[in-house]
């Protein structure tokens, strides 16, 4: 973790003419905006997918399907678990995509170390 915290893209090296040889360092400057679309598409994707289930349908249904073991249709408990339901939900994805951005960039960063 120290070595990706300390890490900038701006130490990042571009590649020369005389280099013929495939750094994955290279990759860098792709990965983070490819990480952040595919984390605005999914987020955009669930956020719509959730909003027109709750909307079209008139059973009042949960955000994510879950057996309570009380009435949850009564208005101020329903709003209170779609709450945190997808309040949840939406810190998961966040945080699995974080974890991963962070365990590329160890890799690629102990893969550069290893070679030198």
């Amino acid at each position: 973790m120290r070595l990706a915290a300390s890490f900038k893209y701006e130490d990042m090296k571009s590649r020369s003419s005389a280099d013929d040889s495939f750094r994955m360092t290279a990759l860098l400057s792709v990965i983070k905006p490819a990480t952040v679309k595919v984390l605005i598409l999914s987020l955009g994707y669930h956020t719509c997918y959730l909003i027109l289930r709750l909307v079209m349908r008139n059973d009042r249904p949960l955000a994510i399907n879950a057996y309570y073991g009380f009435n949850t249709s009564g208005s101020p408990i329903y709003e209170m678990i779609n709450l945190s339901q997808v309040s949840l939900y939406f810190t998961r994805i966040f945080l699995t995509v974080t974890k991963q951005y962070k365990f590329i960039l160890i890799l690629l960063v102990l893969g550069r170390s290893l070679r030198h």
